[in-house]
């Protein structure tokens, strides 16, 4: 069956706990990610050497680009032209070009801070695709179509590349695919975050969420240790199934220890499941009804 996991964002042992965790169930698991490999988390070196060595256009393990991929590509300009006039002279790092976030930290504290080893990685983000789509067949005959996009999917008035571009890796869309019946799966915003779950009070923060035809499965792993009343935790569905499969339960994620001091982690977990997890979410029964 077909996974698609949401942002990594450096994340490796919860990345590769998920991976394992799906593959000891499904042995014959393909992979999808939506792109965001890197920044903010605590391995992004592990995450990018396994992505590079692991994903492929069309193998078990496959990816679109997300906009942090965007982003270190329009770094590596300014770090050639670093590399090539200023450096030569200076040989400081004084003057290297930051990244938007931590690309550049990450690149010096593992010696890769030439093109020799820089483009390799690059050239794996450029080589990255926009979208991809799984069509299947569903329970009344008619066929499902998957499309699969870090931010969300363009429409008719996004008529130049640049525009396409745009949506495909920065738009924030909160009410669904209300246009057809595609069931578009993202990420790119944090279920966690406010300016995502005020949208819609259907919202799990932390979690998986649901809109009309949308899935959105950027949990925020990443932002755990700023969420302490929500798991963010790394997320992923089956297309087959909307079985929603995580690297570990609420209860470890958010119970850090059995310790007295963390009896407000436990008050957490208990709210968090009393609030967000006994209610069936429609949007979800909907897309159910149609597998």
């Amino acid at each position: 069956m077909h996974y698609v996991i949401g942002d990594v964002h450096g994340c490796f042992d919860e990345m590769i706990t998920l991976i394992k965790k799906i593959e000891s169930a499904d042995s014959d698991a393909r992979f999808v990610f939506v792109g965001d490999f890197f920044d903010r988390g605590p391995k992004v070196w592990d995450v990018l050497m396994w992505a590079m060595e692991n994903i492929t256009p069309d193998g078990k393990y496959q990816s679109v680009m997300g906009n942090h991929e965007l982003y270190a590509l329009y770094w590596y300009k300014d770090f050639r032209k670093w590399e090539t006039t200023v450096y030569p002279k200076t040989k400081s790092l004084d003057d290297l070009p930051k990244a938007q976030y931590d690309l550049h930290i990450w690149a010096g504290r593992m010696n890769a801070l030439s093109s020799e080893k820089l483009l390799p990685i690059l050239q794996f983000f450029l080589n990255l695709p926009f979208e991809k789509q799984f069509v299947m067949q569903g329970r009344d005959g008619k066929t499902i179509r998957y499309r699969i996009v870090h931010a969300w999917v363009p429409g008719p008035e996004d008529d130049t590349p640049e525009k396409q571009q745009a949506v495909y890796l920065f738009d924030r869309h909160f009410t669904g695919n209300t246009e057809n019946d595609d069931i578009i799966v993202c990420g790119h915003t944090p279920t966690c975050s406010p300016v995502f779950y005020e949208q819609d009070k259907t919202t799990r923060p932390g979690m998986i969420s649901y809109r009309k035809n949308a899935i959105h499965i950027d949990c925020g792993c990443s932002y755990k240790p700023y969420f302490n009343e929500y798991p963010c935790m790394l997320g992923a569905i089956c297309l087959e199934t909307l079985e929603e499969i995580y690297p570990c339960s609420l209860k470890e994620r958010m119970v850090v220890s059995p310790d007295a001091l963390d009896e407000p982690w436990k008050a957490n977990a208990a709210l968090y499941k009393l609030k967000y997890l006994l209610k069936k979410n429609r949007y979800r029964e909907e897309m159910l009804k149609r597998l």
